[in-house]
């Protein structure tokens, strides 16, 4: 199996650990996407997910196979939780472990520069963690070294910001899965975002996008499954001398569902600093709940359209 590429990888991992002296069962994991409803006879439909439960010298912990560069231990965020049925004798049902949100939590850090002219240089650190980490990590395996720069500058940084430049790109914890998945690059701005009147006007850094993501009907009649989101945005922005910030006041987003969004800022006579914390649980959002969860999705996407006013300062002859 092992030679030939072949098989189960998870009976495999099962094999080589016994060969080790180390207790390992395979088992059945029900799916947080699947049918929720309880019953005494297992569903082999609903029942689609295999892990595999390790007994480690501080207690059992739950393993998947499946998910390529990935830190050891990690398991999807649907079946985090979840009833699981052993694969042994005796029969057994059990619970998978479940893990904190931040599991999965991706940061971005931007630290950026306004001119008086609108143009603008940033530095951005992004960090990813658990599975995006491992997205992001075979993404980037099926682009050549030599063109990474490039397709990651025109075909993701320019997304981000339109008109943007990468000048430098530096990634650490590619190899290294244990690691979290960092991407640290310099930007170059022509000009951000548009001037009217004397003020500059500055859009949102990237947007949380909740809507398209999750509310985009009007109304449902089946129970929609909510994936998990853990999300900080830091953006320090430093403005040229005189110039006079005009942020969006803070707010907060509460739902019943367990999702939750706040936007703070704090701002002094040389720049500010915008924060957003994005939480949304893993949910099964009922008919009844979604129209109070899309609101709050479209409240948040409105709040981040909201753009940043920069008064700039008035030029001397």
């Amino acid at each position: 199996m092992l030679s030939a590429r072949t098989g189960s990888r998870s009976r495999l991992f099962v094999y080589m650990l016994s060969l080790i002296g180390i207790e390992a069962d395979l088992a059945l994991v029900r799916s947080f996407a699947f049918d929720a409803t309880q019953s005494d006879t297992p569903d082999d439909d609903t029942y689609g997910d295999l892990a595999i439960r390790v007994q480690g010298s501080t207690g059992p912990f739950w393993v998947e196979t499946g998910l390529d560069h990935s830190a050891f231990g990690t398991i999807s965020p649907l079946v985090r939780g979840q009833e699981a049925l052993m694969l042994r004798t005796p029969f057994e049902r059990t619970t998978v472990s479940t893990t904190p949100l931040e599991t999965d939590l991706r940061t971005v850090d931007v630290d950026v520069t306004l001119a008086a002219n609108g143009s603008a240089r940033a530095t951005i650190t992004e960090t990813f963690r658990g599975v995006p980490a491992a997205t992001w990590r075979g993404e980037l395996e099926n682009i050549p070294d030599a063109q990474l720069e490039n397709i990651f500058g025109e075909n993701y940084v320019a997304r981000l910001l339109p008109g943007a430049r990468m000048e430098s790109l530096r990634i650490t914890g590619r190899e290294d899965h244990e690691m979290p998945l960092v991407f640290r690059y310099e930007v170059d701005v022509l000009e951000l975002g548009r001037l009217e009147n004397g003020v500059r006007l500055l859009p949102s850094l990237f947007p949380s996008a909740l809507t398209p993501s999750f509310a985009r009907l009007s109304e449902r009649t089946r129970a929609q499954v909510i994936p998990p989101l853990a999300m900080d945005l830091e953006v320090h922005l430093h403005v040229p001398e005189g110039a006079v910030i005009e942020a969006p006041e803070d707010a907060a987003f509460e739902g019943e569902t367990g999702a939750s969004i706040r936007y703070t800022s704090v701002r002094d006579d040389r720049g500010a600093e915008l924060h957003r914390h994005v939480r949304i649980q893993r949910a099964r959002v009922q008919p009844a709940q979604y129209p109070a969860f899309a609101a709050q999705c479209r409240g948040a996407d409105e709040y981040e359209a909201r753009e940043v006013r920069v008064r700039m300062p008035t030029a001397t002859p």
